[in-house]
């Protein structure tokens, strides 16, 4: 199952996040998660995969989505040298629910997203400016704005779909996992463990993981413990033997091929680039 993220803005004039983004190589991977809030994606230059309910795409220069409440997803490096530099909004469910009571009842379609793109990148590119800038009283012309951006999404993109019922209480159920990979996955974690903690038997679940996540329950838990490495690669001084063991990897030599695997460079040559990048 995908990360459950619970989005909370860090400032309380503000109800969304907002990300001006410059990354590169494996920092343009993220772990597979959803989230009840709506998320709205804008690539500036340079590119980066998408990954939308099983679907994959290349955004590039100019490109923009919005992704839907509990849509599975993740963004991932379609080449080990790709940089992307980019906005990203996430306003949650509630905020937007408190504006269009009918949230829960439609969807926003990407056709017609396409349709209205140069209006939605003026409001979040301005966004964007305001919230680097912090001017006074940034935080009401951000909310101004993004109402603006709301209205736009409802008036030209909304469609009416029937609730995924069953889909949302199998993503409520497995989150239960969700929470056990974060607060364990620095420990051995099998799954037969993640299966009773959902409740299933341990064929079921592992069918049902596979079959919504598009990966095995092993494979997220090693994507997981990958990209949590990397906070440390970026982060600490620590050796990538202490890395390796403080994320749940059994031996250094397994850490150092997956990592190889996944981003196409060894932990120590990403170290030794971050490094250099920022001489």
């Amino acid at each position: 199952m995908a990360i459950h993220e619970y989005v909370q803005s860090d400032n309380p004039l503000l109800p969304i996040k907002i990300w001006n983004q410059q990354l590169n190589g494996p920092e343009l991977t993220s772990p597979v998660h959803w989230h009840r809030s709506v998320e709205i994606l804008f690539v500036a230059s340079g590119r980066v995969g998408l990954e939308v309910e099983g679907h994959k795409q290349v955004m590039e220069k100019g490109d923009l989505t919005v992704i839907n409440s509990r849509e599975i997803h993740q963004i991932f490096a379609v080449a080990s040298n790709d940089e992307m530099n980019g906005i990203t909004l996430l306003i949650p469910s509630d905020f937007i629910q408190a504006w269009f009571p009918e949230h829960d009842k439609g969807k926003f379609d990407p056709v017609l997203v396409q349709k209205n793109k140069a209006e939605l990148i003026g409001y979040i590119t301005e966004i964007g400016r305001l919230y680097e800038q912090k001017e006074v009283y940034h935080e009401a012309e951000i909310v101004s704005l993004l109402l603006k951006l709301l209205m736009q999404l409802y008036r030209e993109t909304r469609v009416s779909v029937e609730e995924e019922t069953r889909l949302f209480e199998i993503k409520e159920r497995l989150s239960t996992v969700l929470d056990l990979i974060e607060q364990s996955y620095q420990q051995p974690l099998t799954l037969e463990q993640a299966a009773a903690t959902a409740g299933y038997s341990v064929s079921y679940f592992s069918k049902l993981f596979t079959m919504t996540m598009k990966r095995s329950f092993y494979q997220y838990l090693l994507d997981f413990r990958l990209r949590k490495s990397i906070n440390e690669l970026q982060l600490t001084d620590k050796t990538v033997t202490d890395i390796a063991i403080d994320n749940g990897f059994t031996s250094i030599h397994s850490y150092i091929h997956s990592f190889k695997k996944s981003y196409q460079m060894t932990p120590k040559e990403y170290q030794m680039k971050r490094r250099n990048r920022h001489k």
